[in-house]
């Protein structure tokens, strides 16, 4: 098993969780309702090709599986193996059972199990790209409880090790993807310090570090395919500075963690970074004509941030990068049970492209959704770090005695949250209570009703005592509108645009485009939203806009059809 020079200080739940009400929950079950509408035979039909087994029906057309064949199957495994973790489902328990058993008859002796010739493997994205996706899905497999997953996993990897394509792997397509091939393996159980040498050997690329470790915004924009993907590889290199403690690594992610913060990331959480499209430092696009806020992107910003997160646990906008990842792309991007969008695209309308439903997007937002509840709490020795705020319930251990959270909210769009311990007798440990820095002010915190904290947003507020079952934490997450102005290239001739958020929530703006039939502006002052914006009477997060009857704001991730602009000119 791959060890660690760099603790983490709190650790990510795999069990134990169950989300009992909410948008979450909602999410959740949509992610499942998609996952069964796939069919298991387009999913498994290379596979079953390779293996010599009879191959019904067709596999799905298009490149992700014409071009990069199986990567279908991790997509599945990603998302209903995470699903598993948290909630038992007969036929994705089956499911997933049998594409593990149809890759392992596809297995080859030496271990080599995608579904195409070893001659295909050094072309195309098969080194990189499909051996993420499996790996990803096995692992995910493997948490729900598959017996065989790691193992197919560990014998892959072994052939890896000592193939000739390894060293050219970086050089394909999108080669920076396969640094995260290895250093999954590496953490799991069945990690060798093979794969890490392998990993420095035939992906390490210095020049890119030491682009990055200078704050060369050309690191980010002037590759060959520049892609908003590389966010995967820093997430490798943050595993690589925990695996060996080597400052080389931690500067350059955090450098680049900032360069992409500051000049291609949308208000809302939103990567711009993306192949085939200009990405100059700030062009923050706006028109779906430019290809922007590729969901990819969003779920590997996700997964640094949580990296981040279990290194440094008190420092709150991690998780505050989280949340709005969660709400305003990947669920965001959510089409009910039918679909999930490649891009999250803030003006005129979403993305309607449904030309493939199993898009690198679809597997990413398949394996989050599939995910959802492990963002919610994190495990630290003294206790417990409540992260986001969602109605579920947490089982864990704390100081050796099993520990329950039930927690009831009505986030994200309102700020009431309790939660009540359940213990079998007293205990003491802490509670690590998140107070986002989007909260308007200071928060009051009460146990039984009495208060015994303030907490100040952007930061966590921490609760140390003996705890009695049916304890209550309570307390109130105030929210308000924040008015974000636009510095992008897609301006508006004479007019500024603006953002508007609630919480963690964008906000898009409904209705006619009434400037010369291309945007909505609004004569209206930015400075003081609470003038002209009007809460609707039962629904958090909507408004109506003074003066204008026919314009509703409301909740971004809730907007399908409708013709919208998440940035609209405000002012006189």
């Amino acid at each position: 098993m791959g060890r660690t020079v760099i603790p983490e200080l709190v650790r990510t739940p795999v069990t134990g969780v169950r989300l009992t009400d909410g948008l979450f929950r909602t999410a959740f079950e949509n992610n499942i309702g998609f996952l069964k509408s796939l069919s298991q035979d387009a999913i498994l039909y290379w596979f079953r090709v390779k293996a010599g087994l009879p191959a019904p029906g067709q596999p799905y057309r298009g490149h992700f599986e014409d071009n990069i064949k199986g990567q279908t199957a991790g997509l599945f495994l990603m998302g209903a193996g995470n699903s598993l973790r948290w909630q038992e489902d007969a036929e994705l328990r089956a499911r997933v059972n049998e594409i593990v058993d149809t890759i392992d008859t596809a297995r080859e002796p030496d271990g080599f199990f995608e579904p195409i010739p070893k001659a295909e493997f050094g072309t195309k994205e098969y080194p990189n790209y499909v051996r993420v996706w499996l790996n990803y899905g096995l692992t995910a497999a493997h948490l729900s409880g598959n017996p065989k997953a790691l193992g197919l996993m560990r014998d892959m990897q072994s052939w890896f090790n000592r193939c000739d394509e390894r060293f050219l792997a970086k050089e394909l397509l999108l080669g920076f993807q396969g640094v995260i091939a290895n250093t999954t393996v590496y953490f799991s159980e069945v990690g060798l310090p093979e794969d890490l040498d392998v990993t420095v050997e035939c992906y390490q690329e210095n020049w890119w570090l030491a682009q990055l470790i200078r704050n060369d915004h050309g690191a980010i924009y002037r590759r060959p395919t520049p892609h908003g993907t590389e966010l995967e590889a820093i997430t490798a290199y943050l595993d690589l500075y925990i695996a060996t403690g080597k400052p080389l690594y931690l500067n350059a992610v955090n450098s680049a963690y900032r360069m992409f913060q500051e000049k291609w990331q949308h208000v809302g959480g939103g990567i711009v970074a993306i192949e085939y499209t200009e990405i100059t430092p700030g062009c923050l696009w706006l028109d779906p004509i430019h290809k922007y806020n590729e969901l990819c992107c969003s779920a590997h910003w996700l997964y640094l941030n949580q990296r981040y997160h279990r290194l440094y646990p008190d420092v709150e906008s991690y998780v505050g990068e989280i949340e709005k990842t969660l709400y305003n792309i990947i669920i965001a991007n959510q089409a009910g049970t039918e679909h999930i969008r490649y891009h999250a695209y803030l003006d005129i309308q979403k993305d309607d492209d449904r030309s493939t439903p199993v898009s690198c997007c679809a597997g990413l937002g398949t394996r989050i959704l599939g995910s959802l509840p492990e963002f919610l709490y994190s495990l630290a020795p003294d206790g417990v770090y409540v992260d986001l705020y969602a109605s579920s319930e947490l089982r864990c251990t704390c100081g050796g005695a099993p520990v329950t959270l039930a927690t009831e909210t009505d986030q994200p769009l309102g700020g009431a949250v309790a939660i009540r311990v359940g213990v079998a007798s007293p205990t003491t440990f802490t509670l690590h209570l998140r107070i986002p820095a989007w909260a308007t002010g200071e928060v009051g915190i009460a146990v039984n009703s009495q208060q015994v904290a303030v907490g100040q947003p952007g930061t966590y507020c921490t609760l140390t005592r003996e705890w009695r079952d049916g304890d209550t934490v309570s307390f109130t997450l105030p929210l308000g509108i924040r008015v974000t102005r636009y510095t992008g290239l897609d301006q508006v001739p004479g007019r500024n645009r603006y953002a508007l958020e609630y919480g963690p929530v964008l906000l898009g703006i409904v209705g006619p485009f009434n400037w010369r039939g291309r945007f909505t502006s609004l004569k209206v002052d930015p400075e003081k939203p609470e003038e002209w914006l009007e809460p609707v009477p039962g629904q958090p997060g909507h408004f109506t806009v003074k003066g204008y009857p026919r314009h509703r704001v409301v909740p971004y991730y809730e907007i399908a059809e409708e013709r919208f602009t998440c940035f609209p000119a405000l002012g006189a």
